[in-house]
């Protein structure tokens, strides 16, 4: 019955509860904190939406053509300084990483 309420989902009820908690504590301390310097993409049920943002602010910011953005990922150590939106979360599925190179 929940499940027709709400974000899709495979996780039973308890974890589901635990994991709507941290996505409600994320949108709450976005609202009172402002936008954080890491993104918790996987708190996002459309994830779409959240990248079409990010690509239309740098085109209005930069005066450049919102069809002829393209977005570049890179993965960080903690401590590296970027310019950009930094994001975490992020899963890869059907695939593999490679680290070389």
């Amino acid at each position: 019955m929940w499940l027709r309420k709400s974000y899709p989902t495979q996780k039973p009820l308890l974890p589901y509860i635990l994991d709507l908690g941290k996505r409600l504590e994320m949108f709450d301390r976005w609202i009172s904190e402002g936008i954080p310097e890491v993104i918790w993409i996987s708190g996002f049920y459309f994830t779409h939406s959240f990248i079409a943002g990010i690509k239309q602010n740098f085109a209005r910011t930069n005066k450049y053509p919102y069809d002829r953005v393209d977005l570049v990922f890179e993965v960080l150590k903690i401590t590296q300084s970027v310019q950009g939106t930094v994001i975490t979360g992020l899963f890869l599925e059907g695939a593999s990483w490679d680290n070389i190179g």
